[in-house]
């Protein structure tokens, strides 16, 4: 007996429904959990497939990757906080105060550092509030320069 006949014979069957998907949809690969919300909510099954797994609106970040970025970024701030430095002599920033970065100079060396170790890099507005929440400043400087208060880099050990 085909399904064909199994339908038309048996129509009250409990398994008639999802014959009559099957039926209507042959040679479709459908799971059991689409199969239910296809019956459930009378769709089809391509459109119940899309219900049932939707994607995030963001990306989402995996812990562990962000708790490596969160302790790299620690140590970035143990490094320079625990050696009295001075900021760049070279270029437009020279000249700023003791211990103060350039908030564009930390963002390049910390994205370096995402570059080497397969890590996403981030921007410098997403490092400022980062490191506010650490409790450093990050205010604007001289000429329009965001700077981290009381936060220098030494290139040789980055």
């Amino acid at each position: 007996m085909t399904a064909i006949e199994l339908l038309n014979n048996y129509s009250e069957w409990e398994g008639a429904k999802v014959l009559q998907l099957l039926v209507k949809h042959p040679d479709t690969c459908i799971y059991a959990t689409v199969v239910e919300l296809c019956l459930e909510n009378s769709v089809p099954p391509l459109e119940a497939q899309n219900l049932r797994y939707h994607l995030a609106p963001i990306k989402m970040t995996d812990e562990p990757t962000l708790k490596a970025v969160k302790k790299r970024l620690n140590q970035l701030i143990a490094i320079v906080g625990a050696d009295p430095c001075v900021c760049p002599t070279k270029g437009k920033h020279g000249g700023l105060p003791l211990q103060d970065t350039p908030l564009k100079d930390f963002t390049a060396a910390y994205n370096a550092w995402c570059k080497e170790n397969n890590f996403r890099s981030s921007n410098a507005r997403t490092l400022a509030s980062e490191l506010r929440a650490e409790g450093y400043d990050v205010v604007f400087g001289a000429h329009n320069v965001t700077i981290i208060k009381g936060l220098g880099l030494i290139d040789a050990r980055l």
